[in-house]
């Protein structure tokens, strides 16, 4: 779905423990918020509207893609909220090894807990096959990949996945996912991220869905 190149340099744990020391005192205050959405029970309240009046918010059609299996809320749990999305314009060529980096910190700082899986050959990012603990959530797979990651995912799913918790469908949340607000993670970061995470490289990893607690 997107035929722009994203260049990529290669992770490396040098680079990781870097980015952990820079984004520390941002990690810690969003650890205990990550680690409660995981532990508790799925959500049900309504996506929070904190946009500014004049914030453009971007199109968050579903057309041609498909669920997020067990890893939602059983019912609609959604309102009509307006959601504030950033509108990530990347240029003709794909976005700058500048912003891809500073995506890649964050991815770092805040998703390495849930999405990457410390074996050895496992890729950057590609989900973890073992639940979190005390929980049966699983990191989903990050990559590109059209079968196993977020391939056939709009831009706009992937956004509002992560400052809204929303399934593809939009109409439910995800059980084991924290989102991250605006006030945590602002715009131009949030587009910074969707850059690295469109720059990866497809991992064919498929991981077991996430049951959502009682």
């Amino acid at each position: 779905m997107h035929d722009r190149a994203y260049p990529f340099d290669a992770f490396d744990g040098d680079a990781m423990m870097n980015a952990h020391n820079t984004f520390a005192r941002s990690a810690r205050r969003l650890a205990a918020l990550s680690l409660a959405a995981l532990l508790g029970a799925c959500s049900t309240d309504p996506a929070p509207a904190d946009a500014a009046p004049d914030q453009p918010t971007a199109d968050v059609s579903d057309a041609g893609n498909d669920t997020d299996a067990g890893d939602v809320t059983d019912a609609a749990d959604v309102t009509d909220a307006p959601l504030a999305l950033p509108r990530c314009d990347f240029p003709d060529g794909g976005a700058s090894m500048a912003m891809i980096a500073s995506g890649r910190n964050t991815a770092l700082a805040l998703c390495t807990f849930c999405h990457q899986d410390a074996t050895p050959g496992a890729g950057e990012f590609t989900g973890q096959t073992f639940p979190r603990p005390r929980t049966t959530a699983y990191g989903a797979n990050l990559t590109p990949d059209l079968a196993t990651g977020l391939g056939r995912r709009t831009d706009e799913q992937v956004l509002r996945s992560i400052r809204y918790n929303l399934a593809a469908d939009g109409t439910r949340h995800l059980c084991a996912m924290a989102p991250f607000a605006a006030t945590q993670l602002p715009d131009e970061s949030l587009c910074a991220l969707l850059a690295y995470l469109r720059s990866l490289t497809p991992a064919a990893r498929a991981i077991p869905a996430s049951t959502c607690a009682p």
